[in-house]
């Protein structure tokens, strides 16, 4: 198992934890990581959609993200990414990716980042992967609340809660876990002329996420950047109480990941370099 800690090393320097806050909460939050010295950060969709509704209905938010030189604000570089199955009679399938990118409101340089994988990614079934983000599940070290109230009163009290709030998921490292590829799925098109060719996989593996996860890395046991980690996965269970069946989905031991091949073509097309 020792075979991680060199590749845990390089990869804790890049990953981030991302919070969507607005009003004095904070509304979603997740991972990220780090893929240029530019400080470009790739997390999974899901983790900031929301940035779209402030920004439609012109509410103030701010999207924070907590990285080693620092926590800065960032915001969103695209919209949802979607991939158009042509289907019988003109109708498109279309599949949501899951993916999102984004960039510093200020320039920043950073030595540290991991460049991910974007071509040629086929994991075979019982690969070694290690799954990494901010989880919810780590304890916190201090109780904030007893700290908050011998410190300050008032108007500082209040101040220093609110920071306590949006800084503590990041006053802790991020969590690893190691797993094998249990289950893949993948996916092919083409595009109706011809000119574009995607493969992607959707990997499932025995260990399970928690929240504050989403968008972390997956790394492969050459220390490669194969893709971001998106949801826990969940079974169905029936449970019968008094004379009524309740039907129930639960977490699973399991976590669900996406390769990153869909965003060769993205980066060539608007020219992000990494």
């Amino acid at each position: 198992m020792d075979k991680w800690v060199p590749i845990l090393e390089n990869v804790q320097k890049c990953i981030v934890r991302i919070v969507l806050y607005s009003e004095g909460e904070i509304i979603s939050e997740g991972s990220g990581t780090i893929i240029n010295s530019s400080g470009l950060v790739l997390t999974a969709w899901h983790v900031v959609e929301t940035c779209n509704y402030y920004i439609t209905e012109k509410k103030d938010y701010s999207l924070f993200v907590f990285t080693p030189k620092g926590r800065f604000l960032y915001r969103l570089c695209n919209t949802q990414f979607i991939l158009g199955v042509p289907l019988v009679e003109k109708e498109n399938l279309e599949i949501e990716i899951d993916l999102a990118i984004l960039e510093p409101t200020i320039p920043l340089r950073f030595k540290d980042y991991l460049s991910p994988v974007l071509s040629n990614i086929d994991i075979k079934m019982g690969s070694d992967l290690l799954i990494c983000g901010y989880s919810e599940e780590t304890p916190d070290f201090l109780d904030y609340n007893s700290l908050v109230a011998k410190l300050a009163k008032g108007e500082s009290k209040k101040r220093l809660e609110k920071e306590l709030k949006l800084n503590g998921g990041s006053m802790k490292p991020a969590t690893y876990k190691s797993g094998i590829l249990a289950h893949t799925t993948h996916i092919y098109a083409t595009n109706p002329l011809g000119t574009l060719s995607i493969h992607m996989q959707y990997l499932h593996i025995d260990n399970g996420a928690h929240g504050g996860m989403s968008g972390g890395p997956i790394i492969d046991s050459q220390g490669r950047f194969v893709a971001i980690l998106i949801q826990r996965t969940t079974v169905r269970t029936n449970i019968m109480a008094e004379h009524t069946l309740l039907k129930f989905e639960v977490p699973s031991g399991n976590s669900i990941g996406i390769t990153l091949n869909y965003l060769e073509s993205i980066f060539q097309k608007f020219g992000v370099k990494i």
